[in-house]
């Protein structure tokens, strides 16, 4: 299994977990941001009464419509802005699913996050859920073999940053529970499952093909000059066998109550 599989196996992981008791079938359900298409064939996977899966990019319909081919009755592809969805009545839906949309929000429309959630609990039924997933940093360990990693990381955003590409802030799962108590939702529970790399290489050439992206020769060689002493400190270095745990994704399960649960 190659670093992608197992990530994508992680995450499949913490939905299983965040959904279970969540029965979809028969359900109406928002896919909140369709980005690739993973988790709107997920949740089409499940059998809902119906399925609808929004995005503000036109662009990303086809390759997630192609994902879900043999699906493609249970899947209803939106366009829509996820912090005004106006062409949404109130009360859609039974379950809202935003898998890593929040850090998509912050990166594309800075600020936005809280009336993104708003949003999701306006088009919410009472009684419904809501699904919100990301991505944490782990707690500092402090070793010699973690910081050269958070230090590639950093290469490698800045890298991106260079070349005009808009990296994805993340929030802590506190900072999305907070947010849903603020909001008359306090979370019901939680789950959390470590994001586990395995092959430092791959993550290290990901940072040397980025460098091909940026214009400037002279820049090219100074951060390449920087990945590449990074790359010393890590390759081979035993503390990376088996694993290293670098950050958590996270799924956040919150109920909206109705005027009735809220006076009792």
């Amino acid at each position: 299994m190659n670093e992608v599989d197992r990530r994508f196996a992680a995450r499949r992981r913490l939905w299983d977990e965040a959904l279970t008791g969540l029965s979809l079938e028969g359900k109406s359900v928002l896919d909140a941001g369709t980005g690739e298409g993973h988790f709107t064939r997920y949740l089409a996977e499940s059998a809902p009464g119906r399925l609808v899966s929004v995005t503000c990019l036109e662009e990303e319909v086809p390759p997630a419509r192609a994902r879900v081919a043999e699906l493609a009755d249970r899947v209803e592809f939106t366009l829509a802005d996820v912090t005004a969805m106006t062409q949404i009545p109130d009360a859609s839906f039974d379950v809202v699913g935003a898998d890593y949309l929040i850090a998509a929000v912050a990166a594309y429309s800075p600020y936005r996050e809280i009336d993104c959630l708003k949003e999701l609990k306006r088009v919410l039924r009472p009684g419904g859920r809501l699904v919100v997933t990301g991505w944490e940093v782990s707690p500092l360990r402090r070793s010699r073999a973690e910081a050269h990693f958070r230090e590639l990381f950093r290469l490698r955003e800045a890298i991106n940053l260079l070349a005009g590409i808009e990296p994805f802030r993340e929030h802590p799962r506190r900072w999305v529970e907070d947010r849903l108590v603020d909001l008359g939702m306090p979370p019901e529970r939680h789950h959390e499952v470590p994001d586990v790399h395995h092959d430092i290489g791959w993550y290290i050439e990901g940072c040397r093909r980025k460098l091909s992206l940026l214009d400037c020769p002279d820049l090219r060689e100074v951060l390449g000059r920087q990945v590449d002493d990074v790359a010393g400190h890590l390759e081979g270095d035993p503390s990376f066998v088996g694993g290293f745990e670098f950050g958590r994704l996270y799924a956040v399960v919150a109920c909206k109550l109705d005027g009735a649960l809220l006076l009792g």
